[in-house]
């Protein structure tokens, strides 16, 4: 059974703890992108609910993991893909999958910071916007009203 069998050459680890980093930093920035997503389409601009301290811990906890992991994931992944090459290993594969995973990770939360400004600002915006159609339309009614004054 051994001359059917070849061992594969023992490598230090770096490779799975890239592919491990980068699956744990995108798995992070997707919990992070579809939070920050539905958190703004449940959100009241007029009757904001009040402060959640736990949520907003576990939120930024999860968000500095993906951040780390990410980095890490394409750190380990280039020095597992470099030492690869440099002593002949059979294939980098691994490495190279933990580094486009920590590059999809730190792309994702770059993502989620546009999408959080984004609709933050909208958010902003659209209770300015409301609080002047409100005042629109009252200068509006006033002068209507005054207009058929005039007319009686």
């Amino acid at each position: 059974m051994s001359a059917f069998y070849k061992q594969q050459p023992a490598g230090s680890g770096m490779a799975t703890a890239a592919a491990f980093c980068g699956l744990a930093g995108t798995a992070c920035s997707l919990v992070t992108l579809i939070w920050t997503v539905f958190s703004f389409f449940n959100l009241d601009i007029h009757n904001p609910p009040p402060p959640n301290v736990p949520l907003m811990i576990l939120s930024f906890v999860i968000l500095i993991t993906a951040l780390v992991c990410g980095i890490l994931g394409i750190v380990f992944g280039s020095a597992s893909c470099s030492r690869a090459r440099r002593e002949g290993l059979p294939s980098p594969a691994m490495g190279r999958a933990g580094m486009l995973l920590g590059i999809v990770a730190l792309v994702l939360l770059l993502v989620d910071i546009i999408v959080s400004i984004a609709l933050g600002v909208n958010a902003a915006l659209e209770g300015t916007l409301e609080r002047f159609r409100r005042r629109r339309s009252a200068e509006l009614l006033l002068h209507w009203i005054g207009g058929w004054r005039t007319i009686m």
